[in-house]
């Protein structure tokens, strides 16, 4: 397989899952705070992704391992619940329509026990896709988006460059649900570092009660001179 696979960042509730490789990056790249900041988003051939389908089923069944498929997949397949996969990486759900429906199918026919795939999901992405392809993805088993809010402060959006505004956030948020889907969403606590930090808080305490996710996350930030003013 010649595309590189990166590192492996998911949510904390995915530890168990297998990670399936759609892409690499992110197609936004401009926030500031993100580790994909800069980066070039990168898709992979879905004539690649079926190769490690297929070796997936094929060591799950019978723990044949080929040689052309890297480690770590089989790696990542001994932890493996047998239950859910996560796509990757942090923007799976910009991958071309027909090609994803395509790789989600063939993920239901090699294995139909699996119950939930999970992906991250820009707003921009969501507010892409119709209903109705969001739907049919759902009915794929694309159970649940995780989706990076981080603040409800539109200047704090704008400085850190999210790309879209709080309101489209809110637009994507309950497209998603619309469909069916579970919405998991990602604040960022301190983001407005401590001039903003009230009005941050203030603001993106509108979540629960605007966008109504069935999940809410945390994470703290910390910038790079923070930690050295500390050490």
């Amino acid at each position: 397989m010649s595309f590189k696979r990166p590192s492996i960042i998911r949510p904390p509730s995915e530890w168990r899952s297998y990670y399936l490789l759609l892409t690499k990056g992110c197609s936004n790249n401009t926030c500031t705070f993100c580790a994909y900041y800069g980066s070039k988003l990168q898709i992979r051939e879905i004539e690649d992704v079926k190769k490690e389908i297929d070796a997936l089923a094929l060591y799950m069944g019978h723990r044949i391992h080929l040689p052309t498929i890297p480690d770590i997949v089989y790696a990542i397949a001994q932890q493996w619940d047998g239950k859910r996969i996560f796509l990757q990486d942090g923007d799976a759900l910009i991958y071309p329509y027909p090609k994803l429906k395509e790789a989600l199918q063939y993920l239901n026919e090699k294995f139909p026990r699996v119950e939930r795939i999970a992906t991250y999901a820009t707003p921009q992405d969501i507010l892409r896709r119709s209903l109705n392809e969001l739907k049919d993805l759902r009915g794929l088993k694309l159970g649940i988006l995780y989706m990076g809010v981080e603040s409800g402060d539109e200047e704090l959006l704008q400085t850190v460059g999210k790309g879209v505004s709080y309101h489209q956030m809110v637009e994507a948020g309950r497209k998603a649900r619309g469909a069916g889907i579970t919405l998991s969403v990602t604040v960022i606590l301190g983001l407005g570092g401590v001039k903003k930090s009230e009005v941050h808080s203030l603001e993106t305490a509108r979540i629960p009660s605007c966008l109504g996710p069935d999940r809410t996350c945390h994470t703290y930030y910390c910038s790079v001179e923070i930690l050295e003013r500390c050490d």
